[in-house]
């Protein structure tokens, strides 16, 4: 069994931000620092600043090394700003000012075991403009001749029967046997509705088809009723969520419904009806809250859970900073520009960030990636904390709700508060996966992956760092932050910079050469003014920790930050025996969930059933296996 240590993991939340007042902090305006640092970056290991785009091959690009206007190779300082902000936010506990995907809706794709087990009948009535669920009888189309279960490969989505094409979600007669039903062309036989299901994995080449059965109405079990007069729409928009989602990302592999006009016609249903009133067959989730029931719906079985909690919420007392007079630290000295009641707070830093420039001539080289994505907090063991429930054991969880017990004895439960892990921090990697050969790899260069122009191990750049009227404290930290406690000497704690950092690139060593501090003096009523002249770093100094050093946030940083935590250790995206990432997670959910370990954990090692082999080897990565 191999090990490996997940590229990434999280540094926790400490106790609620200091916020402050600015116009606070400091009174004595004398007293504070003004002048510059000089910091010079040093490459261990290839660094990756993209910049203007070289080629366009049939959708695979290549970028440059970023450039100046004049042609100088250059890191921009709003790249230095943002690396250095996000590590002091970290050790100070401070707010999250860009918390991930902050527009958008989070979705999740339920596991197989704890997939949508219930069918019903969502209803809206354009009276009362009021949603209801209810539960359905189901039953299962069978062949009249020959009375076997009807399982559809639908042409063009739709299934035919005696000449007649059937639509999902379509009004339909039937005649009812048992738990069974035979379509009839009779008006006098009770009125049902057709829900195709399609299963979990079909193909052109397979012999698996879509499921059809036939709904109708049995108890009521719950109303959406609106507020003030408004009408409560939170069915038809997530049931409408999902069905856009599922339509516009259709299976890579349905050939034969790669347009999926199964759910089209769902769609239409839920269209028509949200007009005119009418019925939609849907699949729910009963979630327990204690007091009352909650409902989730889905077109399908195994379906994409539309988290009704947004990031502002689930970040709570971590969400961006609203109020000028109440700031956290890294606001106070960064500045800050966040939503605040319809405009934008923008409160100015105190801090200036000069591009690096090199320190010598380098030539660049060739970084032909893996294939990235975006971040996947959908992945609920490594983003999010595992729920405790006493006495019993939780198999799943999400933003909303967890589930505890295993199928067909699983009880779903209202989650009181999501818990993130904390802040996403990469580790160091000694090796950086690329793809070596790309021409000779059946992956190769594609539209899903880049090539970089990338800065060589050992180059070096320096920049100017400007601070205005900061206090003693501030400097004394943010001089800590660039250089995490080492001195210029040591090569232990780095930075993570550029692009590429999963994949092990961008592993930086920051060390501060000279500091200049304006002085100002007060003699009677006039201020003296004193130019700040640099004055050179001892070799061997290390500025002293500000924070509490025993804190786990502190404690993680510090593992995070160390190079030797994965010295000699496999860095990479999870695989298993056949090499894919998403067969790790999938065999994860199937057994005893493993969770992300904490970076302060005696192991951070993870195990695998790939050989070292398929770690080192340039994968070859369909497009629904990207990295997480």
């Amino acid at each position: 069994m191999t090990k490996f240590v997940n590229p990434y993991s999280f540094i926790p939340f400490g106790k609620a931000p200091d916020r402050e007042d600015p116009s606070l902090a400091a009174p004595d305006t004398v007293a504070l620092k003004t002048g510059w640092m000089d910091v010079a970056v040093t490459a261990q290991t290839p660094l990756i600043i993209p910049g203007q785009v070289l080629s366009d091959q049939n959708g695979h690009v290549t970028k440059d090394f970023f450039r100046l206007p004049d042609g100088t190779y250059a890191i921009p300082g709003s790249t230095l700003r943002g690396m250095i902000r996000s590590v002091y936010e970290a050790a100070s506990n401070s707010c999250l000012p860009f918390v991930l995907d902050a527009e958008e809706i989070i979705t999740s794709r339920t596991p197989v075991y704890a997939a949508f087990k219930q069918r019903g009948l969502l209803e809206y009535n354009p009276v009362s403009g009021e949603w209801s669920l209810s539960e359905a009888n189901v039953y299962k189309l069978q062949d009249p001749i020959t009375r076997y279960r009807v399982d559809a490969v639908l042409a063009n989505g739709e299934y035919s029967f005696k000449g007649k094409k059937y639509q999902n979600a379509q009004a339909v007669h039937f005649i009812p046997n048992g738990y069974e039903a035979a379509l009839s062309d009779g008006e006098e036989n009770p009125s049902g509705w057709l829900q195709f299901q399609k299963p979990p994995a079909i193909s052109a080449k397979s012999t698996a088809a879509y499921h059809v059965c036939v709904l109708t109405q049995k108890n009521l079990l719950y109303v959406w009723k609106g507020k003030d007069g408004k009408k409560n729409r939170q069915p038809y928009l997530d049931l409408r969520a999902e069905l856009e989602y599922t339509i516009s990302n259709p299976s890579g592999n349905d050939k034969a419904n790669k347009e999926d006009k199964a759910h089209k016609a769902l769609m239409k249903a839920l269209e028509d009806a949200a007009k005119k009133g009418g019925v939609v067959p849907v699949w729910y989730l009963e979630i327990n809250t204690g007091s009352e029931k909650e409902y989730y719906l889905s077109p399908a079985a195994i379906g994409r859970i539309h988290q009704r909690r947004d990031w502002g919420e689930i970040m709570g007392k971590y969400a961006p900073c609203t109020d000028p007079k109440s700031l956290c630290p890294a606001c106070r000295l960064f500045g800050t520009a966040s939503d605040m009641q319809g405009g934008k707070l923008k409160i100015k830093g105190k801090l200036r960030f000069g591009d690096a420039l090199p320190r010598h001539e380098f030539t660049t080289e060739e970084a032909h990636l893996r294939i990235l994505s975006n971040p996947k907090p959908s992945a609920f063991e490594f983003y999010l904390e595992r729920p405790e429930v006493r006495g019993q054991e939780v198999t799943y969880w999400n933003f909303d709700y967890f589930c505890t017990g295993k199928a067909p004895k699983m009880a779903y439960h209202a989650l009181r508060r999501a818990m993130p892990r904390g802040r996403k921090m990469y580790w160091h990697s000694e090796k950086q996966y690329s793809l070596r050969n790309p021409e000779s790899n059946e992956f190769g260069n594609s539209k899903l992956n880049g090539s970089f122009k990338a800065a060589p191990r050992s180059s070096e750049f320096v920049f100017r760092l400007y601070f205005d009227r900061i206090t003693e404290k501030q400097l004394k930290e943010l001089q800590w932050i660039i250089t995490l406690g080492d001195a210029p000497s040591d090569v232990r704690h780095l930075h993570k910079l550029g692009h590429g950092r999963p994949l092990g690139y961008g592993s930086v060593k920051l060390s501060i050469l000279n500091v200049a501090e304006r002085s100002v003096t007060a003699e009677g009523e006039a201020l003296q003014y004193i130019p700040p002249v640099p004055q050179p770093t001892d070799g061997d100094w290390k500025p002293e920790c500000p924070w509490d050093a025993s804190s786990d946030p502190l404690l993680s940083l510090l593992a995070m930050t160390d190079v030797e935590k994965t010295k000699g250790k496999i860095v990479s995206y999870p695989l298993w025996d056949d090499g894919k990432i998403f067969s790790w997670f999938r065999n994860n959910r199937t057994s005893r969930i493993v969770t992300l370990p904490k970076p302060t954990d005696p192991s951070i090692e993870l195990d695998s059933q790939a050989t070292q082999q398929q770690f080192d080897k340039d994968p070859e990565v369909p497009k629904n296996q990207r990295l997480r």
